[in-house]
């Protein structure tokens, strides 16, 4: 009878190399279930003169602690063989967080045959955990007490074990471990362990993006998928950082077609593979183009009739187009003129142009450019039934070229990391974060808004560069050094999103707002198209200046060139 009670109870079915309180509560409900039971059937077959009551509180306990311990006993037996024939050379860990996620991270280590993390014991800043007892170790003090415990305990590993740990709370630790020499990882976020796609015990490194991230956008999901879905979105420079996310995020809208161009074949390609590695069925158009060529860019529009285009394609790198200021013209203007014009004339829905703050009071020719094309398609728009619509943001996390890969690299190569200004700041944003919240402004754009996406506050490199020696458990300036190389041609110390005649104002999307900006004059539109007909290097920085008068330039500029000293040189 008691057997049969148990099966029925799934007593049989439990793994006992993961016994845990589940367990020990089936077993409890099963023998309760179970004794009373038997006692029942005894009674009935008239057998209770020869029992006594006694006897079955006895029974009961008995097969409790046979029952659970039996299993208990093996499971401990299992961890500690287990812990035994771990690899022999162990690191060192401790763990940050005595709550649930760390607990249970300590239980995947130790039940992980494979993995070489020895656990000393737990950080966590609860004054009422302090020199509490968590499976056997020790919480030991607060977060600002890690350098102590690192030194004294020999430890090269901290684990962060708060999955809803904010950038700030990031940051704090990561500040914490200065000069330690441990390496800093976390557990995965909150949302991939509630999704179920990574286990806490994934254990990975802790990357700027965490340290400089924020909240998760909350998107207008409604808007951008009566923009998108279903409809024929073309992406110029689709191969780029930003060019590829957005070509990411627009797939889950379901587009009819997406058209993605960019001249870096390789770039394409990548893109290509990885729309084919995630099993993407929609169609997709890869061409190699460049935006330059007005007739094949033409062409593509007659044969794949775009609804909406983005166009991410430009030349961003500001010390390189100093060097190439005609090719900046090209490309950023040029290019623009091309992709616009072309909006218009096939009447798109929707045109769309990444820009970028280093178009606001530019230092540069790149940020000149961006601004000229920002200005274009303001000029293209008085005459259009195509709604444009120009977005600024600044740096984002990753991108090719950016700050934080040239650290990464410096960090590998032994050092040093070179920082050009103690005190330049600037602004970042994810990748993700920035494509859809270019996809969001031109799902509200009405024609010719210039928006500002929210960045946040600003970044002080020199801090991200130590935060990044840290993160790969080395000391600034002993195993790492930090020089400074001093501003690059045409680079700011800051970078801002609205000029100073410039004012803001809300849109529909908190994170997102439209900036007021002047009249483009008719004269205007002239004098850019006069810029497109510059042959002359030298002449180059008279006329941005000319169209943009905020363009900061030196004198000796204006009338030289930093390469050439033949007035007569050109590009064919």
């Amino acid at each position: 009878v008691e057997v049969t009670a148990f099966y029925l109870n799934g007593l049989y079915r439990g793994i006992w190399r993961f016994s845990s309180t589940p367990d020990l509560i089936r077993i409890i409900v099963g023998v309760s279930f179970a004794v009373p039971l038997a006692y029942i059937s005894l009674l009935t077959l008239g057998k209770h003169h020869d029992t006594n009551i006694i006897i079955f509180i006895n029974q009961w306990t008995l097969l409790v602690v046979i029952l659970g311990g039996s299993r208990f006993s093996y499971r401990l037996y299992s961890d500690k063989y287990n812990y035994k024939n771990r690899p022999v050379k162990l690191r060192n860990a401790l763990i940050i967080g005595a709550g649930f996620a760390g607990q249970q991270l300590y239980r995947d280590i130790r039940n992980d045959k494979h993995s070489d993390f020895n656990v000393i014991g737990f950080i966590d800043d609860d004054q009422g955990k302090k020199n509490k007892i968590l499976h056997g170790l020790k919480v030991f003090g607060s977060v600002k007490e890690i350098s102590r415990f690192v030194r004294r305990f020999d430890i090269s590993h901290v684990i962060i074990a708060i999955p809803s740990a904010s950038k700030d709370d990031l940051s704090r630790i990561v500040k914490a471990c200065n000069n330690t020499n441990v390496k800093v990882r976390s557990i995965p976020k909150l949302g991939d362990l509630i999704s179920g796609k990574i286990q806490i015990s994934k254990v990975r490194k802790v990357t700027p993006s965490d340290l400089l991230g924020r909240s998760q956008v909350d998107l207008h999901m409604q808007t951008m998928a009566h923009m998108l879905g279903g409809r024929v979105i073309l992406v110029t420079g689709a191969g780029g950082s930003i060019g590829s996310e957005l070509c990411n995020q627009i797939v889950k809208f379901k587009p009819a077609t997406l058209v993605c161009i960019d001249n870096n074949e390789l770039n394409l390609y990548e893109l290509e593979h990885k729309f084919d590695e995630s099993g993407q069925t929609m169609k997709i158009e890869y061409l190699i183009g460049d935006v330059r060529d007005y007739n094949q860019m033409e062409s593509i529009f007659k044969v794949y009739k775009p609804q909406i285009a983005f166009h991410a394609a430009a030349y961003k790198h500001v010390p390189m187009m100093e060097k190439n200021p005609l090719q900046a013209i090209q490309v950023n203007v040029g290019g623009t003129y091309n992709i616009a014009n072309l909006a218009d004339k096939f009447n798109l829905e929707k045109f769309v142009l990444v820009s970028t703050d280093k178009a606001v009071n530019p230092t540069n020719v790149m940020g000149t450019t961006k601004r000229i094309a920002e200005m274009l398609c303001q000029c293209v728009q008085k005459d259009s039934e195509t709604k444009f619509a120009i977005v600024r943001f600044g740096n984002v996390l990753g991108s090719s070229g950016s700050v934080i890969p040239r650290f990464q690299k410096q960090i590998e190569a032994g050092g040093p990391v070179t920082v050009t200004h103690p005190d330049i700041i600037r602004y970042f944003m994810s990748i993700p974060e920035a494509a859809q919240l270019v996809i969001q402004a031109g799902s509200i754009g009405k024609g010719g808004e210039i928006f500002v996406l929210d960045m946040g506050e600003p970044v002080k490199i020199y801090d991200l560069a130590k935060q990044m020696i840290t993160l790969a458990g080395l000391k600034v300036d002993e195993d790492i050094k930090i020089e400074f190389t001093g501003l690059r041609e045409g680079e700011k110390l800051y970078e801002e999103l609205l000029a100073d005649e410039e004012t803001s104002l809300p849109t529909q999307h908190e994170r997102v707002r439209v900036a007021k900006v002047r009249d483009v004059s008719d004269q205007t539109f002239e004098s850019i198209m006069q810029l497109l007909e510059v042959k002359a290097e030298n002449e180059v920085r008279l006329r941005l200046k000319k169209i943009v008068p905020e363009y900061e330039v030196s004198d000796e500029d204006l009338v030289t060139t930093s390469r050439f000293k033949d007035e007569s040189f050109s590009v064919n």
